[in-house]
């Protein structure tokens, strides 16, 4: 795998002009309605090096997550080869520019992860005005869109990745919900959006885990929310549960 790697926004047959006017925001990992559904209806079907791009921009190191778009800002995260910085990256959708490259973390330390997986696996949330980047333990940032700059951040949030990270927060109203599922424990956490504070906290039923090795009790969960009856649920799948939560 390399050390890099290259984001393109790719076209079929249609002016550009077109595809930035009537393509929608893609807010999340698996899109805005968090079902891995796309609105747009104009997309390339086949691709190479050369077929369908517009334009590629190497962004440096290495991660796995998913780019969210808002307007005409795409951002993703990325982690050094040497696994001590975490950044998050913003590139013009129109053109491909970097328009942000933030160091989020820097740290003299690193938790263990899976030989696949990278340390910029989660893929980040976005709204008007505000982004929001997970790294798992090593932490979570809301950034301003308007200026990159950050607004709150949290580092102490833990658990033991093993494999390393790989939930991806989602926005619900006034929350970023984020997913902790490792080997030593599993818990939930609705943090306050514009301030970053814990608004409530749940652990996984310690009575389903307990039978299981702790590699077992990993998981990789990014939710979905449903209604049913009226009432908004957090539907959440562990490694030995599914559970539906009152958001």
């Amino acid at each position: 795998m390399r050390e890099k790697f290259v984001f393109a926004v790719l076209l079929l047959t249609i002016s550009f002009g077109t595809v930035a006017q009537e393509r929608s925001n893609w807010t999340h990992f698996r899109g805005s309605n968090l079902n891995g559904i796309s609105a747009d209806n104009q997309v390339p079907v086949s691709w190479n090096d050369t077929t369908n791009v517009i334009w590629k921009t190497e962004i440096r190191g290495k991660g796995w997550s998913s780019p969210v778009i808002y307007g005409n800002q795409v951002w993703l995260t990325t982690a050094t080869s040497d696994v001590k910085e975490m950044s998050g990256i913003c590139v013009d959708f129109k053109t491909g520019k970097i328009l942000y490259d933030i160091l989020l973390f820097k740290q003299d330390s690193i938790y263990g992860k899976h030989s696949i997986n990278t340390y910029a696996t989660p893929t980040p949330c976005i709204e008007e005005e505000f982004v929001y980047l997970n790294f798992g333990s090593t932490g979570t940032v809301c950034i301003s869109t308007n200026d990159g700059k950050v607004v709150w951040k949290r580092d102490d949030l833990k658990c033991e990745h093993a494999q390393g990270p790989g939930a991806s927060p989602i926005i619900y109203k006034n929350m970023l919900i984020l997913h902790f599922e490792g080997t030593d424990q599993q818990f939930i956490v609705a943090l306050n959006k514009k301030t970053g504070e814990t608004i409530w906290r749940t652990d996984r039923p310690a009575e389903c885990y307990a039978p299981l090795l702790p590699i077992g009790k990993k998981d990789y969960i990014t939710p979905i929310i449903i209604n049913v009856g009226g009432k908004d649920l957090l539907i959440s799948n562990g490694s030995a549960v599914c559970i539906a939560y009152d958001v």
